[in-house]
């Protein structure tokens, strides 16, 4: 936050507690952990930061003074500004996610105090309490995004895939709490192991997946005699992907599927979005269904595969009640 007087601090504190809020909760999150609040005092913007243990530790951009901030947890970090601030946020914007100092934020406390109502990170790594959340990683990530923990457990591919298409290693790595997960790419198959594999007392545990950007065709279906020759392996096609996530879906009423997609995953032809390979091997089971409305797809119009899950990434621990706000967002259901 910027440094502020005692006097003003407590006064802002009172008109908040009169108002009964102290920021405009996210759309669609929850009020009781999501709040809202604005950058000030950087002049020139600011970045969001990796970890909340390295200032120089630069993400990608949270934005200029004015701009609105989503904060999901607290955690303590570096001491930052002339008050050795310790309190930063793991929070979202328009442009992405991750960690900013309170010393930049307009939250209505004194330095190096919690603000009510944000539940606490975990103290050791800036990763989030819930740690019944799991995120699959995929087998390569861009060298900026290697940092990035959606989630309390955060997978990566050599310890979820056994290769060959072999699901033996997936359920084994996820913990026994486990109630949302979360797959960027071919991290998606992750989650198909985990559901092939588990027990079904464990699948009734989890209450939500997020797939991010998952894919086109060509990723999910069945290689050609050509592209065998060229050494060109999927797998997605060798497992009953749509007769997973109906069963999943179907089977509790607080289940929720969230796709956020892309321009790899749109497919687009002549312009126009097809969404074939998500289609085909993983929403037709669901189509038309009872209770499709509880797969939701959030289409951000040509935005790039990386794009997708650094400004997204917080849906994991948050999972917003519809689509975040988001450029060329379209949001349906199957």
């Amino acid at each position: 936050m910027r440094t502020v007087r005692h006097r003003l601090a407590v006064s802002l504190a009172i008109i908040a507690a009169l108002c009964g809020v102290f920021f405009t909760p996210q759309d669609g999150a929850s009020a009781s952990s999501t709040y809202n609040a604005h950058i000030v005092g950087t002049d020139i913007g600011i970045m969001f930061r990796t970890t909340p243990n390295d200032w120089e530790a630069r993400g990608g951009p949270a934005g200029y003074d004015g701009d609105t901030i989503a904060l999901h947890c607290a955690i303590e970090g570096v001491p930052v500004g002339p008050y050795s601030n310790r309190i930063w946020y793991q929070a979202s914007g328009l442009q992405g996610s991750g960690y900013l100092p309170d010393r930049f934020l307009d939250t209505p406390i004194n330095a190096n105090e919690w603000l009510p109502g944000i539940p606490r990170c975990d103290d050791q790594n800036g990763q989030s309490q819930a740690s019944s959340t799991v995120f699959f990683r995929p087998l390569d990530i861009p060298a900026d995004m290697r940092n990035l923990t959606p989630a309390g457990s955060n997978i990566a591919y050599e310890n979820w895939a056994a290769g060959n298409c072999s699901d033996a290693l997936a359920a084994s790595t996820v913990p026994s709490d486990a109630t949302t997960l979360a797959g960027w790419s071919l991290g998606r198959l992750g989650i198909v192991y985990f559901l092939n594999t588990a027990s079904q007392e464990r699948i009734n545990k989890v209450r939500t997946i997020v797939l991010f950007d998952p894919g086109e065709s060509k990723e999910f279906a069945e290689p050609s005699l050509f592209d065998k020759a060229r050494g060109r392996k999927t797998c997605d096609w060798k497992y009953d992907i749509n007769g997973m996530l109906t069963r999943w879906l179907s089977s509790n009423d607080s289940n929720r599927l969230i796709v956020l997609t892309g321009h790899v995953t749109e497919e687009k032809k002549d312009g126009r979005s097809t969404f074939a390979g998500l289609w085909k091997y993983y929403l037709a089971g669901i189509w038309n269904q009872p209770f499709a409305g509880r797969a939701q797809v959030c289409d951000y119009d040509n935005m790039t595969h990386n794009e997708v899950m650094r400004n997204f990434a917080f849906v994991v621990k948050s999972p917003p009640n519809g689509c975040p706000s988001g450029s060329g967002l379209t949001a349906w259901h199957p």
